[in-house]
């Protein structure tokens, strides 16, 4: 059996997981009411990622701890069918990769889990320090910005015929350079993203993206 794509690229938060992990997090710190409200205005569009990012990453300061523990929180929250969907698209040669705005330290377990190589993950880089603090990002990294999703896939696709699956304006960005854009609404369903998506998967399952795939 041949998939229709060479390359599949997921977001993360609310797409391959069941929440948004960065709020997650800042609940956690005691600021979860102040960086919601910042994600879902980048989320639904109403406000630049730019405008925000660099905003929530202030707010927040992840230690390497903190990273961590945000890791292992990915892990537990898997959206139902995700393990079998990634398994059986490797299976028929597609190569996966995740694209996300999330904090990298904390992706690369999830990635491990789903057996998805670091070369393949693309997110934000957090530094810290020797004890393990808050250092900084880089600032100049395209998933800081609206369009950042956008440039990764069009690197990723390199002529390839490449799908992305995600939930939010700033994955449903990639749309005008990948071959299909394919919108999640099994965690969270955004209007904009279910108009304008090629496909909209809205059962709580990402099996269903067998079926438009493969």
């Amino acid at each position: 059996m041949k998939a229709k794509f060479d390359v599949i690229c997921f977001d993360v938060d609310s797409t391959l997981v069941t929440c948004e992990g960065v709020d997650w997090l800042a609940k956690q710190k005691g600021v979860g009411e102040q960086v919601k409200r910042l994600t879902e205005l980048a989320m639904t569009g109403k406000v630049p990622m730019e405008e925000v990012f660099c905003q929530k990453i202030d707010i927040l300061k992840p230690s390497q701890k903190e990273m961590q523990a945000l890791g292992e929180y990915y892990c537990s929250k898997l959206t139902k069918g995700a393990l079998d969907v990634i398994k059986d698209l490797r299976k028929v040669g597609v190569e996966i990769f995740l694209v996300t705005g999330g904090f990298l330290p904390a992706i690369l377990p999830l990635a491990a889990k789903l057996k998805i190589p670091p070369a393949r993950v693309h997110a934000n880089d957090v530094y810290t320090n020797k004890n393990g603090h808050y250092k900084g990002i880089n600032r100049e990294c395209s998933l800081t910005t609206s369009n950042g999703k956008a440039i990764c896939a069009k690197n990723i696709a390199q002529g390839r015929k490449i799908a992305f699956v995600g939930d939010s304006v700033t994955d449903l960005a990639t749309q005008p350079v990948v071959t299909t854009f394919i919108g999640f609404g099994g965690v969270v369903t955004r209007k904009k993203v279910k108009e304008e998506a090629d496909y909209f998967i809205k059962t709580e399952s990402l099996e269903p993206l067998l079926w438009l795939v493969v």
